[in-house]
């Protein structure tokens, strides 16, 4: 079966299945909208950044009993029904929470620029999502992986590469591991892994996580240790807390997204905005790990976890008496429809777009990416 076969079915299967409340969703008033920021005449653009939806296992761990791929229909790492269900909604989300900004003119295709990575999880959840957001087709833009930059740290970085070698040899690195040793034996004699490193113990930890979360019954040994909040989970999640763990790192691996979003939100305001003035959305369809990298880098990640299926940053702009600003808002699942903004260190919930660029200096590139990847 094509991927593209796949698609249609998946969304096919989740409109049947969700019929009612899909129904439900896309014929709420058009006016109604979540909070009084989706309402403000001041909000005059908005970044997107979500997670892809709901998927299969990335691969399987040795011993795995649901290693065959007649488990895990369009192949491992793709979309599921969940996952589709998962961005149809938050379409339906976005599209009422920002009818103050769009109006009727939602689905012209110079107000929304959407760019999703190089996976087919993601272009499929961007396009998912696109649906219930707006029923004309507004198209996915797609950078190939070794020049991802931005969402994916696809290209060659030999700097950081240097720098992630050095950190895991330092103390703060090999501590994570300090009083999990038993766990780590248990984990490699039942699951038939070896070499245990933050990467492969949360590999594994993902796999059953996301098996269990489709239903798979798990083996005993497993069910031992799939605790919530558990000692398996909260090491396995520090994996998040691991790719910027510096300052340069940070840089590195945020610091490029970081400034693209200030940069576009700063010549909005300029009436400079490439390539259309008129544009009121940029969105983009990533990766748990890009999610997670921004909350750290902006130092709102103090507790390490893994970003849900289907997570949402938005990072509104508006234009205040004193100069514009920026709030930012996270939406974790379906159940939250009224968000609160984030706070903002040393600034607060509203920030303005000249403190943005004070406050993470430090962490936004002042070189191309090539030029601050040599060694």
């Amino acid at each position: 079966m094509s991927r593209t076969i796949y698609l249609c079915w998946l969304v096919l299967f989740a409109k049947l299945f969700n019929g009612v409340y899909s129904f439900q969703m896309s014929t709420k008033s058009s006016t109604e909208s979540f909070s009084s920021e989706s309402r403000d005449n001041n909000l005059i653009f908005v970044h997107v950044l979500c997670r892809h939806g709901s998927r299969n296992i990335l691969k399987p761990y040795p011993n795995d009993p649901y290693k065959d791929l007649k488990f895990w229909p369009g192949g491992y790492g793709e979309l599921n029904q969940i996952g589709v269900q998962q961005h149809f909604e938050l379409g339906g989300y976005i599209r009422r929470r920002y009818f103050g900004l769009f109006g009727n003119e939602i689905c012209s295709p110079n107000l929304i620029y959407v760019r999703s990575t190089d996976t087919n999880r993601v272009i499929n959840s961007a396009k998912a999502n696109l649906m219930n957001l707006c029923n004309e087709t507004i198209p996915v833009h797609v950078v190939p992986h070794k020049n991802d930059n931005i969402l994916k740290r696809g290209g060659k970085c030999d700097r950081g590469d240097y720098l992630w070698k050095k950190y895991k040899k330092s103390s703060s690195y090999l501590k994570l591991f300090k009083g999990h040793e038993l766990l780590i034996k248990y984990l490699e004699k039942h699951s038939g892994k070896r070499r245990f490193e933050i990467d492969n113990i949360h590999s594994l930890y993902d796999t059953l996580w996301v098996e269990q979360f489709n239903g798979k019954r798990l083996p005993s040994w497993a069910k031992r240790v799939m605790v919530p909040n558990g000692e398996f989970e909260k090491l396995a999640v520090t994996k998040f807390i691991t790719f910027t763990p510096t300052t340069e790192l940070k840089m590195l691996r945020s610091g490029y997204l970081l400034k693209e979003i200030l940069d576009r939100c700063k010549n909005k305001t300029l009436s400079e905005l490439s390539p259309d003035q008129s544009q009121r959305m940029y969105m983009y369809f990533a990766h748990d790990f890009t999610v997670a990298n921004l909350l750290n880098s902006l130092g709102l990640f103090a507790e390490p976890y893994q970003p849900p299926f289907a997570s949402c940053i938005f990072f509104e702009l508006y234009n205040g008496t004193n100069g514009p600003y920026l709030k930012i808002f996270y939406r974790k699942s379906a159940d939250e429809d009224e968000l609160s903004p984030l706070e903002i260190p040393g600034c607060g919930t509203e920030c303005s777009l000249k403190k943005w660029y004070k406050i993470y200096k430090d962490i936004l590139p002042t070189k191309p990416f090539d030029d601050a990847c040599k060694l």
